[in-house]
C-alpha cells in the first residue's frame, strides 16, 4: 500500500508564476494564488494523489531585530527563492521530479 507523505523542494526559480505554468502545462492541476500574513503570497494546488503549495522563501513576518535566520522560511537553504511544499503519494512525487526536470527547474529535496 502506498502512503502520502510530505516533502519540500526547494527551487532555484526566481518566479512562482512562471513555475505554476510550468508545472499546469506537464501535470493535470491548476493553481490557485492566495495570500495570508503568515505565508505572504502563495499558490496552491490540488491534483489526483495529493495536493501542493508554492511559496516564496521569504518570511513577511521577518522585522529588524529578528534573527537574521529568520528571514527564511527555510533557512537552510537561502539560495532557493521559492519553496514547493508537496502532500502526496509517491507517484506524485514521481510525477512532479520528471515534470520540474522537463521544465528546466532546479531544486533541492529540503
Amino acid at each position: 500500500m502506498n502512503s502520502a507523505s510530505r516533502i519540500r523542494y526547494a527551487l532555484f526559480a526566481q518566479q512562482a508564476h512562471l513555475v505554476c505554468e510550468a508545472l499546469a502545462a506537464r501535470l493535470p492541476l491548476r493553481f490557485e494564488a492566495r495570500d495570508s500574513s503568515f505565508w505572504g503570497p502563495y499558490e496552491r494546488a490540488t491534483c489526483a494523489g495529493g495536493r501542493m503549495m508554492l511559496l516564496r522563501n521569504r518570511d513577511p513576518m521577518f522585522r529588524p531585530g529578528d534573527s537574521p535566520h529568520e528571514w527564511f522560511f527555510d533557512a537552510a537553504h537561502p539560495d532557493c527563492p521559492l519553496l514547493l511544499d508537496v502532500d502526496g503519494e509517491p507517484a506524485l512525487h514521481e510525477t512532479l521530479a520528471r515534470a520540474l526536470k522537463a521544465a528546466g527547474i532546479a531544486y533541492l529535496v529540503a
